[in-house]
């Protein structure tokens, strides 16, 4: 590789990448690996529920698993690959694209965690964000300690070149990104919306309940506060 290629996608470091198709990844440290009453409580901070399924041991024990357990998305916090980390073509920008999960059991307290890792897919893409792009897709296996499988995600990232997506002005505050502007008003319907919402908890909503049509409850997340993303890392390992 020519130091000119740095940060570049190249044919060279496709095929070096390919290669490894299919093979397990070197594990992560994990921010977490059991599933505590603290490590819970945190990450469901962290998201912003109040749900006493995840918050309540004496609820929860009433609820539908007979214990306290996690919010599904909880395995994010067990996995560096699930949320962006990649790995291969040194100096190409990452941007995390999304996740999808399948899941196998509740994540009960006191549950331990193991993951294995593969790279399962890399497919080049034309971006108007910078003109070349690879989906890099990882595949995560979430077991318990004795093998019974928790979840699956698949995860991807999208790998751009920073220097053609500058000269694209991707990166370039020209134009403008408008930036919300939330007024007295808005602030006061945020606050009544939280202060009315009822958490499920243990009144779950089956597939079965729910026909084409039903209006169903909406979940508000934000507005988004420095103190609200310093909650999230605290749950969640940075």
């Amino acid at each position: 590789m020519t130091a000119d290629s740095h940060g570049k996608i190249t044919e060279e470091k496709l095929e070096k990448l390919r290669k490894h198709l299919g093979e397990a990844q070197p594990n992560l440290q994990a921010f977490v690996s059991e599933a505590s009453i603290d490590t819970i409580r945190h990450w469901a901070d962290g998201i912003g529920t109040d749900n006493p399924l995840y918050t309540d041991e004496s609820y929860a024990e009433q609820g539908p698993y007979g214990e306290m357990v996690a919010p599904p998305t909880f395995l994010f916090a067990a996995s560096r690959y699930t949320s962006g980390f990649v790995r291969g073509l040194k100096g190409v920008h990452t941007l995390y694209g999304g996740t999808e999960w399948t899941w196998h059991q509740p994540i009960r307290r006191g549950m331990r965690i193991r993951t294995e890792t593969t790279l399962s897919d890399v497919t080049e893409q034309d971006s108007s964000f910078s003109g070349t792009a690879v989906q890099q897709m990882y595949t995560t296996e979430f077991e318990t300690d004795d093998g019974r499988p928790i979840a699956t995600a698949d995860s991807w990232t999208f790998r751009v070149e920073r220097e053609q997506a500058t000269e694209n002005k991707k990166y370039s505050d020209e134009g403008g990104s408008r930036t919300a502007d939330w007024d007295k008003s808005d602030i006061q319907r945020f606050a009544e919306h939280y202060r009315n919402e009822e958490p499920r908890g243990n009144n779950p909503r089956y597939v079965e309940d729910v026909a084409e049509g039903d209006e169903l409850d909406t979940l508000l997340k934000g507005p988004t506060s420095v103190t609200g993303g310093i909650t999230f890392i605290q749950g969640w390992g940075g």
